[in-house]
């Protein structure tokens, strides 16, 4: 079974936080999908794979808590609307 989940999270170490945490381990799970920050303290995620993977990824996302100080992780089913065609993107 396949979802997607629209994740929303306060990040108080923003340095390296979408490349090299959430974009590696979107990777290492086969989650595709985009990243970006939405202002100085919300990044947006969009993470669509297979249910225990994308389980697993938000679980990889707890574990980073401490070292990029996240807060407020909000988590929302999200309709997919577009093909991400197997990758993760960070938008910029």
């Amino acid at each position: 079974m396949s979802i997607c989940l629209r994740i929303t999270v306060s990040v108080g170490v923003q340095e390296g936080f979408l490349r090299t945490f959430v974009q590696k381990n979107a990777y290492n799970l086969d989650v595709e999908g985009v990243a970006q920050f939405l202002d100085n303290v919300k990044a947006q995620i969009i993470a669509c794979g297979s249910k225990d993977l994308v389980d697993q990824f938000v679980d990889v996302l707890h574990q980073g808590m401490r070292q990029y100080q996240l807060d407020n992780i909000e988590l929302e089913p999200f309709a997919r609307a577009k093909d991400y065609r197997g990758i993760f993107r960070i938008i910029e």
